[in-house]
């Protein structure tokens, strides 16, 4: 299976989206834990 470019932009804008609603600080303690979100 192969993606355009198109499709790569249209997961890459979706996880953006999806990380954009947890604040850094919630980044921070994960990589600080070296846990997995």
């Amino acid at each position: 299976m192969t993606s355009t470019p198109e499709e790569l932009q249209a997961i890459r804008d979706g996880v953006r989206a999806l990380c954009a609603e947890f604040p850094a600080e919630y980044w921070r303690k994960i990589d600080e834990e070296k846990g997995f979100p």
